[in-house]
């Protein structure tokens, strides 16, 4: 029973918080993220694979446009187009990698806390979550960029070609 006479204490994180008096992670954050663990590493698996045939249809392209511009010669599309095509399908590819590492890294870092229940696993995960979001958001906002520039360059274009 507390005594009634002691000094005022306060947890402002609760009863089941971790910090210094406590060893582990909580029960209820290890199930949550053990529940969690599979669907990330869904997700990385799906990212790998998604890069693996960007990759391969951005070398395809460009093997194929060289191939076929020496049977057709000068007919058909132009090569620059197919072998521009396989150029931005190999570098979305690369990019994709990034992230897809980074979620199975979180996947691997909750299954090590699953077995351990050690809050520097907890850490090293949040830490590979934090990773994969800090790249999609950079990568949104130069898609955002590039997007109202384009916006921007054909407002501009279309006023050019009515002067």
């Amino acid at each position: 029973m507390d005594n009634p006479y002691s000094a005022p204490a306060s947890n402002p994180r609760g009863s089941e918080s971790f910090g210094a008096g406590n060893d582990g992670v909580t029960p209820g954050v290890i199930n949550q993220l053990a529940r969690t663990k599979g669907w990330v590493r869904f997700m990385a698996v799906l990212g790998f694979i998604g890069s693996a045939f960007m990759l391969l249809i951005g070398l395809l392209a460009m093997l194929g446009a060289t191939a076929f511009s020496k049977a057709m010669g000068k007919k058909g599309m132009p090569t620059s187009m197919i072998v521009t095509a396989g150029v931005l399908y190999l570098l979305m590819g690369l990019i994709q990698i990034y992230p897809a590492i980074k979620l199975n890294s979180f996947a691997s870092a909750i299954g090590r806390l699953i077995f351990s229940g050690r809050v520097s696993d907890l850490v090293d995960a949040i830490e590979h979550q934090r990773g994969f979001w800090k790249f999609v958001g950079v990568i949104l906002v130069l898609f955002l960029i590039l997007a109202v520039t384009i916006v921007v360059a054909a407002i501009v274009g279309a006023g050019a070609i009515e002067d």
